[in-house]
């Protein structure tokens, strides 16, 4: 388990942490109040992270292009719907949405 939390741990793409963390909760069958603690992490932020699995590739591609940043993908990955989810991605590109 000590292996998994130092990976990530140094993980600093965004994505990839993200995958890690689901993969870990999973396999180890943790509570997400658990891993937070291991990682020094909020459980609301864990929470963030996870549901960034959960947004497109057209999004996903905006962030790695710097078009949009971490703090809209925290809020486009909240909308569950994705038609809706990829309106108000648009809107963010459209006017430049801060």
């Amino acid at each position: 388990m000590e292996k998994e939390i130092n990976i990530i741990k140094k993980e600093t793409d965004i994505f990839l942490k993200a995958k890690q963390i689901a993969r870990v909760l999973k396999e180890k069958n943790l509570k997400i109040i658990d891993l937070a603690k291991d990682l020094n992490l909020t459980s609301s932020y864990i929470c963030h992270l996870l549901r960034l699995n959960k947004l497109p590739d057209i999004i996903v591609d905006s962030y790695y292009s710097k078009s949009i940043n971490i703090s809209h993908l925290f809020i486009l990955s909240r909308i569950n719907d994705k038609e809706k989810m990829l309106q108000a991605f648009e809107e963010i590109l459209k006017k430049s949405l801060t």
